[in-house]
């Protein structure tokens, strides 16, 4: 289970919070067909419903999976939608090696622009 998903039930727990488990497929600049990025949305949510389900907390945390013409837009925008109290997200959720002080430009930018508190965490 990742560190951020930890956080998020250790706080949910002792505040009796509502989780959500979020993924943004980016649409870009509309270079996308509409058909593949429905594709793209069904895989996102699979996978993120899978990890739910084999941490076995699908009773606790609701998937979501939006599209957005970038990620950190999506995650603001979802914030607001849903009147989210707190953002608990990795600083970076790239495949690539980062250096352990670095943040990722989509964290970076949920950070400076959320319209509520943002806690980042180191991934593992």
């Amino acid at each position: 289970m990742s560190r951020d998903l930890q956080l998020a039930l250790g706080l949910a727990r002792d505040l009796q919070a509502e989780i959500y488990s979020l993924n943004i497929v980016a649409t870009g600049e509309g270079k996308y067909p509409p058909k593949l990025i429905e594709l793209m949305r069904g895989d996102a949510y699979n996978k993120l419903t899978e990890q739910v389900e084999e941490a076995k907390l699908e009773d606790r945390v609701e998937t979501a999976v939006e599209t957005a013409r970038n990620p950190w837009i999506g995650i603001i925008n979802y914030a607001r939608e849903k009147n989210i109290d707190l953002i608990i997200m990795n600083t970076y959720g790239g495949y690539k090696f980062r250096r352990e002080d670095f943040i990722g430009s989509v964290a970076e930018r949920v950070v400076q622009e959320s319209p509520c508190p943002v806690i980042t965490v180191k991934p593992v």
